[in-house]
């Protein structure tokens, strides 16, 4: 940001004091008092504000969409259920005011993406930390083919999944196709459930929290770390096999709708193959 802003001004309030620093395209222009940012007076909150504006010698366009803004700050609300956040539009004639809070976290959000949708059980949730990883995760079968995934990594969105993504799949399809052997809801001549057969109609957040995150490429689109995809498969497979066990009605919905996905998958694969 400050690299590719005009100027970027940055006020500090800590400690009984208000810090001041600003740069001009990427140039610190505040003099540092003995190795320190300059006060410029006195306050007793504590917090910081920055104010910029996008580079126009750089960007051809440096007006904000309103909806973009709001849509990552809502994403963000749900990713962190202890923080508020309140936007303003103050280029507006009469300046737009909205709070965003969302303390039921991620469960939340995958009651809003499918709140429109049948859903075929309540939402599952499971949160743990496993190697210095925090995990979360939330999810949801509904009365629809499609899948829709999303990963999080440090509250960034990782639009190609990542490691923690392959954790959950596995523990997912392994977990789903152990429990339907078990309970001989898949006969010995069937073969075993694919992922996309276990996915289908699924919706689920998966949120990871890591000190130090390997992410491909620097728009941050996909996680490389291996230990989070060992972190989340453990998690996920370990709560997951007590949640079938605890809801059997459950399981068999949504493998019911697991083998239907396969059944049909595998008569058009036999039709492709006639034709």
């Amino acid at each position: 940001v400050n690299a590719l802003s005009t100027y970027m001004d940055v006020k500090i309030s800590r400690d009984g004091f208000v810090h001041h620093d600003r740069y001009e395209r990427g140039i610190p222009v505040i003099e540092l008092e003995d190795g320190l940012l300059p006060k410029i007076g006195k306050t007793r909150k504590t917090g910081t504000m920055v104010n910029f504006l996008p580079d126009d010698t750089i960007f051809e366009k440096t007006k904000f969409k309103a909806e973009e803004v709001k849509s990552r700050l809502h994403e963000t609300a749900y990713l962190n259920p202890k923080l508020t956040i309140v936007f303003r539009d103050k280029r507006l004639e009469t300046p737009e005011e909205i709070i965003y809070q969302e303390p039921e976290g991620i469960v939340g959000y995958v009651k809003d993406l499918n709140k429109n949708k049948e859903a075929i059980h309540d939402i599952i949730y499971y949160s743990g930390s496993s190697d210095g990883i925090t995990v979360e995760c939330a999810f949801q079968y509904v009365n629809e083919f499609h899948e829709n995934v999303l990963g999080f990594c440090n509250n960034i969105y990782n639009a190609e999944g990542g490691t923690h993504l392959t954790g959950f799949k596995n523990a997912l399809t392994r977990t789903f196709n152990d429990y339907a052997r078990k309970n001989k809801l898949l006969k010995d001549s069937e073969s075993n459930l694919s992922g996309e057969d276990i996915r289908e109609g699924l919706t689920a957040i998966i949120s990871v929290k890591i000190s130090e995150p390997q992410f491909g490429g620097q728009t941050k689109h996909s996680l490389g770390n291996t230990e989070a995809k060992s972190a989340v498969d453990g998690i996920v497979s370990e709560r997951l096999t007590v949640y079938l066990e605890q809801n059997p009605q459950v399981a068999k919905m949504i493998l019911d709708k697991s083998i239907l996905a396969q059944r049909a998958r595998e008569a058009a694969r036999k039709a492709r193959d006639l034709t």
